[in-house]
C-alpha cells in the first residue's frame, strides 16, 4: 500500500496538537503515553541545531526528530532523538 505526502504532513500535524492519531498504540490503562511534537524552545536547553531525518519505502515511512544542545542546568551537551513510524 502507498502513502502520500498529505498524509504524513496530516500526522504530524496531530502530534503537533497533542492529538492521537487513529494508529496510537493503545496500550494498556496503566501505561505512561507519550505524544508530543519536539520542543525546540526550552528554557533549559541551548539549542544548536536541529535535523529532520525522512526515511521511506513503497509500504512504509519514518521521521526522526533530532535536537542538539547545551543543557544549561545540567551542563553538558545533549542530542535529543524523536521518532515516528507508519507501516501499511
Amino acid at each position: 500500500m502507498e502513502f502520500t505526502e498529505n498524509e504524513i504532513l496530516e500526522k504530524v500535524d496531530l502530534v503537533f496538537k497533542g492529538i492521537p492519531t487513529d494508529d496510537y498504540p493503545q496500550g494498556n490503562k496503566e501505561d505512561i503515553k507519550y505524544n508530543f511534537f519536539l520542543d525546540l524552545e526550552h528554557g533549559y536547553c541551548v539549542t544548536a541545531g536541529n535535523k529532520i531525518h525522512l526515511y521511506a519505502d513503497k509500504n512504509r515511512w519514518a521521521i526522526v526528530f533530532e535536537k542538539c544542545g547545551y543543557q544549561n542546568r545540567g551542563d553538558d551537551a545533549e542530542i535529543e532523538l524523536q521518532y515516528g513510524w507508519q507501516l501499511h
